[in-house]
């Protein structure tokens, strides 16, 4: 499997992690890494534009990425989704297999800045997430509107839109 591209979204609020097999064989990925981590799995046989428009989004963008990066996205993915009760399917768990995703350990908190992507968060944060995260997969109501929308952001983050903000500074 050495001809794997990868590839990930930029959205807010969900990613994607598109690994491409070849022309015509992707593997697609929904994950939702600041609320339940794993969110889908589908295999799509077509071209990228063709899975855009299947997916109802013909303007997104996906960006490349290192297979490392794809697999660490994917396997705190799937730690997020065992930490709060999200079942992962066997066609899912069988491709995490195959392209060494359990292999990878990733480092620091479950849960990383909303802002950055890389920043980690207290302690105190990561706990109220997973406890807003477990209620909402209980009640069936995460990524529908009723789902409790916030932004957990790093320290470092923080100290620098506190520095903006004080030096008058607008982005």
């Amino acid at each position: 499997m050495t001809e794997l591209k990868t590839y990930r979204t930029k959205e807010n609020g969900f990613l994607i992690i598109l690994i491409r097999i070849n022309q015509t064989k992707n593997l697609v990925f929904l994950l939702d890494p600041w609320k339940a981590g794993y969110r889908d799995f589908e295999s799509h046989k077509g071209s990228i534009s063709s899975l855009k428009r299947e997916i109802g989004m013909p303007s997104i963008k996906f960006y490349p990425i290192s297979k490392k990066e794809a697999a660490t996205f994917l396997r705190r993915g799937i730690e997020i989704a065992d930490a709060v009760g999200v079942e992962i399917g066997e066609d899912a768990k069988s491709w995490f297999e195959k392209l060494g995703v359990y292999k990878i350990k990733p480092k620091g908190s479950l849960y990383k800045c909303f802002n950055c992507e890389e920043g980690e968060l207290s302690q105190d944060d990561v706990e109220e997430i997973l406890e807003i995260a477990r209620k909402e997969v209980e009640e069936g109501i995460v990524g529908t509107d009723q789902e409790e929308q916030y932004f957990y952001i790093c320290e470092n983050c923080r100290q620098d839109m506190h520095e903006s903000h004080t030096n008058g500074i607008v982005n």
